[in-house]
């Protein structure tokens, strides 16, 4: 196939009006996330790994409500200090590594976020993080849920340096066949979203898949090489 056409986005180009500065790493991960302005365009998350937004390489991701044209509307910064993000970022988390859209985990009708942090330093060095955001239809946040080695309920032992969320692909899939083998070079950690007012649960597997005592079909996969 062929390019029919394109558009840069940039801080320059594309009807972009944020601020970007030097290294923020502006396309660091990129997620599709639905119509949320509801203009019959779908738009986008963008990540920004080495934003400074509350101290160095802290991160952030930035919503875009894109025009039929493929050029910027409206944006709206995620970060330490916009975007009505009020969970603790640390110098380094690099918040924005990798993005996903995982659907509609609170039944709103708006589209959630997760978003890899792999720099966080909870329970030690570099063992890394997962965001999931909840946004509302201006992209910014009505809430948002930690997940590391100390929040989130989440019950696998990381590493320093394991560096989680720093995968490369966030996915979100179903199965109905436990205990079939990955492929042996990934490593799968299987996040699984609770029910209305549930915990969080999760399941280091290795190179075969668990499933989890809730029965819950739905699973977030974070794949990072080993």
């Amino acid at each position: 196939g062929s390019v029919k056409s394109q558009q840069k986005i940039s801080a320059e180009r594309g009807g972009f009006e944020g601020n970007l500065d030097s290294n923020d790493r502006f396309g660091s991960a990129l997620a599709g996330i639905g119509d949320l302005d509801a203009n019959g365009v779908n738009d986008l998350a963008v990540g920004a790994s080495g934003d400074d937004d509350g101290g160095t390489d802290r991160g952030a991701v930035w919503i875009l409500f894109l025009n039929a044209d493929g050029t910027v509307d409206t944006e709206q910064k995620i970060s330490q200090s916009e975007g009505k993000f009020n969970g603790d970022l640390g110098d380094g988390d690099a918040f924005g590594s990798a993005l996903a859209d995982i659907g509609d985990l609170d039944g709103d009708g708006i589209t959630d976020l997760a978003v890899g942090a792999p720099g966080s330093d909870d329970g030690g060095t570099d063992r890394g993080a997962l965001w999931l955001l909840f946004p509302d239809a201006s992209g910014e946040l009505r809430s948002e849920l930690k997940i590391s080695a100390t929040a989130g309920n989440f019950d696998t032992d990381l590493g320093d340096g394991d560096r989680f969320g720093a995968g490369r692909e966030l996915a979100v899939g179903y199965t109905d066949e436990p205990g079939q083998p990955l492929l042996p070079q990934w490593t799968f950690t299987i996040v699984i979203p609770p029910p209305a007012a549930g915990p969080f649960t999760a399941a280091m597997t290795g190179c075969e898949m668990r499933r989890s005592s809730l029965m819950i079909p739905q699973y977030l996969f974070w794949i990072s090489s080993r």
